[in-house]
């Protein structure tokens, strides 16, 4: 991934992010909400943590205010987190480089954010269905998977059913072109007014059943072939979660 560095040089990006790293625990509010907003972006600490090559334990404590980063690891922070290392810093300029033409970093591709919480239990209402906003992935990761951005959304899970596979909390790519049920595939599924994530398996006679996996928590849900297209929909086939994504 390029740097992306907006009216500075990365050394002075970095000389710009000295302020950041002498100050005391808890003195820069803004730099520490910066990084909870790319932790966010990312899917979560432990995603990041992977795509920066740092531990979550350390990127939980910069959020939280409770450190700050090393020079090397701020860049590293910037690189992972796919942001500007000037917005990191300071808060100047742009959060990422420019579109288009005009700078596009032609290795990443864009995947809209939704704020909808797919239950991994007996299912959970969408929280709002507005695009929230875009993770980057690598344009070669998707390539070998198959898909493509503008069939592609991502969902959060919500329970702990699918444990083991998805956990509480995670964010999951899901391909809204793919919709044919593969029994031992994981679908995003909406049932009624909820969106669930679970396994599905064709059922004999018809009509599909329903799998956790963590079945302590929920058992297999058989989902008849006449119940209608308003009450249930496959939405889309999950292809990978933020734990294995970087």
């Amino acid at each position: 991934m390029q740097d992306q560095i907006l009216g500075a040089t990365v050394t002075g990006a970095l000389d710009a992010a000295c302020s950041v790293t002498v100050e005391a625990p808890n003195r820069d509010r803004e730099f520490c909400e910066r990084v909870a907003e790319v932790v966010s972006d990312s899917g979560g600490p432990l995603a990041l943590a992977r795509s920066c090559g740092l531990s979550e334990r350390v990127i939980r404590k910069w959020a939280a205010g409770e450190s700050d980063p090393s020079r090397e690891n701020l860049l590293k922070l910037a690189k992972g987190g796919n942001v500007c290392l000037l917005w990191l810093a300071t808060g100047e300029g742009l959060k990422r480089g420019k579109t288009g033409a005009e700078g596009a970093d032609h290795d990443q591709l864009t995947v809209p954010r939704y704020r909808l919480r797919f239950g991994a239990g007996p299912g959970r209402i969408a929280v709002d269905e507005e695009p929230a906003s875009e993770i980057s992935f690598s344009r070669e990761m998707l390539r070998r998977k198959g898909l493509k951005p503008e069939h592609c959304a991502l969902g959060e899970v919500a329970g702990s059913s699918m444990e083991r596979d998805l956990f509480n909390g995670d964010l999951f790519l899901f391909d809204r072109s793919d919709c044919n049920v593969r029994s031992g595939c994981i679908y995003a599924i909406r049932l009624g007014d909820e969106l669930i994530v679970k396994y599905v398996q064709r059922a004999p006679g018809g009509g599909v059943i329903l799998i956790s996996a963590n079945p302590a928590v929920a058992q297999p849900m058989v989902i008849p072939p006449t119940i209608s297209a308003e009450e249930f929909e496959i939405l889309g086939a999950v292809h990978i979660s933020s734990r294995f994504w970087t």
